[in-house]
């Protein structure tokens, strides 16, 4: 791979600002379909996919993202006590994380890998 290197026009004169790699397809498969999925403005790709298999993929990769946003929706931190926080309460644990560096509260729990799996297979089944 070579690489460009990028100028920025100053006035009159042109500075070096960076370099760019010139992109080349040597990282895809040689040979075979690309799937191509589109949501939310993300881009995701399944490379050297079969023709007999395309719906399955095509399927496994819309249950995948389900299942990554119902994992990370699964595993948040939240408060072990069923008693809800003050609007003052919240603000406190807010500053709390801030200066702690994101941590949470000591009190807090997070979801067990049973749940994060539950969240995920409900996912795949449409119950999320």
């Amino acid at each position: 791979m070579s690489k460009e290197t990028l100028y920025r026009k100053v006035g009159r004169k042109y500075i070096p600002m960076g370099e760019a790699e010139h992109y080349d397809y040597i990282i895809m498969p040689p040979q075979g379909f690309t799937l191509t999925h589109r949501k939310d403005g993300c881009t995701q790709w399944e490379y050297a996919v079969k023709p007999d298999n395309a719906g399955f993929v095509a399927a496994a990769m819309v249950a995948r993202t389900a299942m990554e946003d119902a994992i990370r929706q699964a595993a948040t931190y939240r408060p072990s006590a069923p008693i809800p926080y003050t609007k003052k309460q919240l603000k406190l644990i807010e500053k709390f994380k801030i200066e702690m560096g994101m941590l949470y509260p000591t009190w807090w729990e997070q979801t067990s890998a049973r749940e994060i799996v539950r969240a995920g297979i409900d996912a795949i089944g449409g119950q999320a």
